[in-house]
């Protein structure tokens, strides 16, 4: 009706503006409806409280996902309409308990958007508890990534990648290729009950030492390993007791402050000769984001108040160590934090597992254009994946490089305290392309007076067994030999004794009359010269007595 008033009244003008309107209006709504749907989720829990030691958090991660979303819509939106969720549920806040709930909201991110989309992903950060989101993602092929952790759970997956710096997989192999190096068979944990919990890397480094080296695993039953749980100074000391018993190669899960402890009570015990090796595991000490405090790993204290006993700590090397970041992007992610979530970081320094959730959306974005030009559909994570190996991606924080098993290379290392100048020195730098442990110093010279390495066990094991199997040995091969002498001189007593007897007897040449043989009485002297004897004559009566 609206069209035929404006031509009856003349305003032809008016209406040619109407049919503009209404032409670019049905454009604007096809090009939207043709542009691939790509539905994004993350799994993540929401504290009641802005807490900056919680890296799970939405307040914490949300930054780096909210602002690499207006990026990825700026940059890609023409191509593709994406959309965001946060799977959480504000009544539950605690980490452990994703084990129970992510399973749940990946499957309902699933049914609810799999049929309206052209592409879903979950992309997220993963600590251990995100792990059971992995079946749902490999059995319905959906593509699962990682800004923080491995999300790692044993099994091909070939739907996942990682872009985390902090990586398990990468301390696991470095402590795999260590152990076999210095054939060290047995490893012992002493785990400290009421900090390990909140040891981001050192509580799911030890979850995995039970996965792998429980002997179950066969690739990895040469190793074993004995977990100690201990709380308290007494404690302690009776935990160290039992494992001088079963292993020389220590690792302390727990905080600086137990592991300090223990140590300390370790040289009280006489452990810190160089026979035994302890090890930490430490998120970083050369990245300052990390923690609030802005001390990372082993601070100056450690130096300051240390024992005898130098641990070694395994940590891996910051990619953004040296590296300038944009300043305009931590502004953006401090605006964010601060507006969004009213949350400050603390010294405003953006933390490293913010950058890797941006850069984990921007890589994503890179493959899934490309490999939309190239197919013309939106591929699914089984097919997506290839993609992201073996390459290097230029992002706004810098190059980032995915290796061959679809997980970002960072170098896992290991430092010790250097008496010369009494501060941490790199030691070992694991390869993880060659899959080797490069030593950068001489750690003969930074373990001491003892040999590195030091032996998996005492020379005549843990309970002397060696060595008194040998002496077992010795004395049964006595025992045989002086029983076979003894035999012997036995033997031939008998004999000479038996001989002496026969030829010493008064009597011995007295023949018994019982052994002679009585002759016939028709004997002849042929007869007689038959039995031995020679007569002339007849003497019938001699010969008769005779024979």
């Amino acid at each position: 009706m609206l069209f035929f008033y404006l031509y009856n009244c003349g305003n032809r003008f008016a209406l040619a503006m109407w049919l503009v309107y209404f032409t670019d209006f049905f454009s604007f709504g096809a090009a939207l409806k043709e542009r691939p749907r790509i539905n994004l989720a993350t799994t993540i829990i929401f504290v009641p409280e802005a807490n900056t030691t919680n890296f799970d958090s939405q307040q914490m991660q949300g930054p780096g996902i909210d602002v690499a979303m207006e990026d990825l819509r700026r940059l890609y939106g023409h191509i593709f309409h994406f959309s965001h969720t946060y799977l959480v549920n504000k009544a539950r806040p605690q980490v452990p308990l994703l084990v129970d709930d992510v399973e749940n909201f990946v499957a309902r991110f699933y049914y609810e958007y799999s049929a309206v989309s052209d592409g879903l992903a979950l992309l997220s950060p993963c600590s251990r508890e995100h792990v059971p989101a992995l079946k749902f993602t490999r059995e319905f092929r959906m593509l699962h990534a990682c800004s923080s952790g491995s999300g790692d759970d044993g099994l091909p997956n070939p739907q996942h990648f990682s872009v985390s710096i902090y990586t398990v997989s990468a301390i696991m192999d470095f402590c795999l290729v260590l152990f076999r190096e210095n054939r060290w068979s047995a490893i012992a944990g002493m785990v400290h009950r009421d900090s390990i919990v909140i040891e981001r890397l050192g509580r799911v480094v030890r979850l995995t030492f039970l996965d792998w080296f429980a002997g179950s695993t066969p690739a990895h039953k040469d190793i074993h390993y004995y977990d100690h749980q201990y709380s308290g100074d007494l404690e302690a000391e009776k935990t160290l007791r039992t494992i001088t018993h079963v292993a020389r190669v220590v690792f302390l899960f727990g905080s600086e402050e137990s592991s300090q402890a223990a140590l300390k009570t370790a040289e009280k015990l006489g452990m810190a000769g160089g026979d035994y090796v302890f090890f930490m595991v430490t998120l970083s000490r050369q990245d300052e984001t990390i923690f609030p405090s802005g001390t990372v790993g082993p601070n100056t204290n450690w130096i300051s108040n240390r024992t005898r006993i130098r641990p070694i700590i395994i940590s891996l090397l910051s990619p953004y160590q040296g590296r300038p970041i944009n300043n305009l992007l931590q502004k953006r992610l401090l605006n964010a934090a601060q507006n969004t979530y009213q949350q400050a970081y603390p010294k405003n320094q953006v933390p490293t597992f913010v950058y890797t959730a941006y850069e984990m959306y921007h890589i994503f974005s890179q493959v899934l254009n490309a490999t939309y030009e190239k197919f013309g559909r939106v591929l699914d994570g089984f097919e997506m994946v290839p993609y992201f190996r073996n390459r290097t991606f230029s992002v706004p924080t810098g190059n980032v490089t995915i290796d061959s098993n679809g997980i970002r290379s960072v170098l896992a290392i290991g430092e010790i305290i250097d008496p010369e100048i009494n501060q941490y020195t790199s030691c070992l730098i694991f390869d993880p392309e060659v899959k080797k442990i490069v030593t950068v110093s001489s750690m003969q010279q930074l373990w001491g007076n003892s040999v590195w390495p030091p032996l998996n066990e005492p020379i005549c094991g843990f309970f002397s067994n060696h060595c008194l199997d040998g002496k077992n040995e010795l004395v049964l091969e006595g025992c045989l030999g002086g029983a076979a002498i003894i035999l012997l001189i036995s033997t031939c007593f008998l004999a000479v004794s038996r001989r002496f007897t026969y030829t010493h007897t008064p009597s011995w040449w007295v023949i018994e009359h019982s052994l002679l043989a009585r002759a016939p009485a028709t004997a002849s002297v042929g007869n007689i010269r038959d039995c031995g004897f020679a007569f002339s004559g007849s003497h019938s009566a001699f010969e008769e007595t005779l024979c």
